[in-house]
């Protein structure tokens, strides 16, 4: 039976009500989840929120997995008191111990996967870690050095060439070899959970795609030579395109692959925020996530929406299905 690992995240914020949610709503997956984080927490949030779900110890491996309940390994290294919607470094050490866990089950053949809850990646690099969120932490991890980031609701799809960094800093990121490694990423993705030759769109940098170098050449230099190498190898990929006018009719393409962050996920969040899921392309195991933080502005108020939680674990069902059916 396939299994998934799905972390708490960074118990200051709202992961651990949307997992408290999700198995209180009996999923149909809810008895093929293994949640990694710590007792005390989910004992927390069900009492002051008032969601009465049953844990259930679930061990170490081989699980004892109950079904309609919250199968819990509890790591049991939490100090400190619960404070919703004020973390610091105990609560990034916490998020960050369950994530390793969850990799280290995947490793010994556990779980087919790991699903994430949120985190707050200033806790995380306050407790001590370098990364500047989980996409970075679980391709170091796993030695992998080309990955990406996708967002997707299922018929738009967005992929930032660069991820987690200031925009000031873009520019001197991109290159030739960065934007072709994301577009063969995107497209070994595809062709293994999806369509075997999928449709792909790329942007450009600037606006207008640069005007042909009247205000940015980073689409002559950068963009174009790494689009055409790529098609040379047989990928079905058209740009670059202006952003602006890209997204109209993105739908038709499987994936976007977009230069940055904001360019990407902007409209996709304005099209599914709270449905939409996060996938890290390149892993050697599925890693699938919600597509919204940790909301300290509504923690412990019991407010938050578990929908993209529920997407996202069915996604990674999803995905294990495919790789099962190869």
């Amino acid at each position: 039976m396939t299994l998934f690992a799905l972390t708490m995240g960074d118990y200051a914020g709202i992961g651990p009500e949307i997992i408290l949610k999700y198995f209180l709503a009996r999923h149909r997956y809810s008895g093929r989840i293994v949640v990694v984080g710590e007792k005390k927490v989910f004992d927390f949030y069900s009492s002051i929120l008032k969601l009465p779900v049953e844990i259930n110890d679930a061990g170490e491996g081989p699980f004892n997995l109950k079904s309609n309940c919250l199968n819990l390994l509890s790591l049991e290294r939490m100090t400190g008191k619960i404070t919703p919607g004020r973390g610091g470094a105990n609560e990034g050490r916490a998020a960050m111990r369950a994530v390793a866990k969850a990799v280290d089950l995947w490793k010994k053949g556990l779980v087919a996967g790991v699903i994430t809850a949120p985190i707050n990646k200033k806790n995380i690099q306050a407790g001590g870690y370098s990364f500047p969120g989980h996409t970075e932490y679980l391709a170091e991890t796993s030695g992998i050095k080309r990955f990406a980031m996708m967002l997707t609701d299922g018929k738009l799809s967005v992929v930032p060439v660069t991820i987690h960094i200031a925009v000031k800093d873009i520019y001197k990121k991109l290159s030739k070899r960065l934007v072709y490694g994301t577009i063969m990423t995107v497209a070994g993705h595809f062709k293994k959970y999806g369509s075997g030759k999928p449709s792909l769109a790329v942007t450009g940098l600037n606006p207008h795609c640069g005007e042909e170098g009247a205000f940015g050449d980073e689409e002559k230099r950068i963009i174009i030579p790494a689009v055409e190498k790529a098609r040379a190898e047989g990928v079905d990929i058209a740009g670059p395109f202006p952003a602006d006018s890209l997204f109209g009719g993105a739908v038709r393409y499987d994936a976007v692959i977009v230069m940055y962050h904001d360019q990407g996920l902007i409209p996709i969040k304005m099209r599914s925020f709270g449905r939409a899921v996060n996938v890290t392309l390149g892993l050697p195991f599925i890693r699938t996530s919600v597509d919204h933080g940790t909301a300290y502005d509504i923690a412990g108020r019991g407010v938050a929406d578990c929908g993209s939680l529920d997407k996202a674990v069915s996604l990674a069902f999803r995905y294990s299905l495919a790789e099962r059916s190869r």
